[in-house]
């Protein structure tokens, strides 16, 4: 059984709802070791100071922000104490607002909220209202030394709570040279909607494979079996000169999905 990471109460208006937070992703990264490529050992990790020019014990370890280049202002526990002053075991809801009204580049990590026991009745009423108005909830809540701003989703007969970015963390794409829309031909936008059409399909996220991770597990298999690993003949890349013409290109596209279907 997993172990919530954070315990405490969702709030809303005057209703408390006693839940427990729990990760809702399992990342499968593989993690690598720096060896010493000559005789194959683990490289250690050390703490050192360039201008002691001796490796520095733990305890002699302190947060610094740079707030100019190279000078620094030391940061004690007790500072970030004074920065929660506001520290509550609450996941407070403070709006209610449409999903749809969210941009996707808000969205962080996602956890589940399960309720703890005697609170199964006003957890479930809280789902039930938010899936019949199809709305989440805009919460703030402090994990660790850090506050979130979060939206509670009704999934699957539970809530889901999804860290969302604050506005400033968010790079507008307006700041960037995003070129000026040309003209397009209604002929050109019919058939790239065709297009979608043909490749529209449900979603099924397990229909979606690492196909990086895999290839990078087998190269590992063989590898400690000492098997000769074989590199894949590279892929030729298609020219922007062959694409000059958008007519042709959506064309050959759509001859190209049809193609593939018949084959299925």
């Amino acid at each position: 059984m997993a172990h919530p990471i954070w315990q405490g109460n969702l709030s809303f208006g005057l209703i408390n709802i006693p839940i427990s937070l729990y990760t809702a992703i399992s990342r499968q990264d593989l993690k690598f070791r720096f060896l010493h490529k000559v005789c194959g050992t683990p490289i250690e990790y050390r703490k050192y100071c360039p201008k002691c020019k001796k490796e520095v014990e733990w305890e002699e370890v302190v947060r610094g922000y740079e707030h100019e280049k190279g000078k620094f202002v030391i940061l004690s526990e007790v500072d970030f104490e004074k920065a929660d002053i506001e520290l509550t075991k609450t996941i407070d809801i403070v709006d209610f607002v449409s999903l749809t009204e969210i941009e996707p580049y808000f969205f962080d990590r996602p956890y589940y909220l399960v309720p703890q026991k005697g609170a199964a009745k006003t957890y479930h009423l809280l789902v039930r209202a938010l899936q019949e108005d199809k709305k989440v909830g805009i919460a703030k809540v402090v994990i660790k030394t850090r506050e979130y701003l979060a939206a509670i989703v009704p999934i699957e007969g539970g809530l889901l709570l999804e860290t969302l970015y604050f506005d400033y963390e968010i790079k507008k794409l307006k700041d960037y040279e995003l070129p000026s829309a040309p003209a397009l031909a209604d002929k050109e936008i019919k058939l790239a909607k065709q297009i979608i059409e043909e490749l529209t399909e449900k979603f099924n996220p397990k229909s979606y494979t690492d196909t990086y991770r895999q290839k990078l597990l087998e190269i590992i298999k063989k590898k400690a079996a000492g098997k000769k690993v074989t590199v894949p003949t590279e892929r030729e890349e298609i020219s922007a000169k062959e694409f000059e013409d958008l007519m042709a290109a959506l064309k050959e596209s759509m001859a190209e999905i049809k193609k593939e279907k018949t084959k299925v």
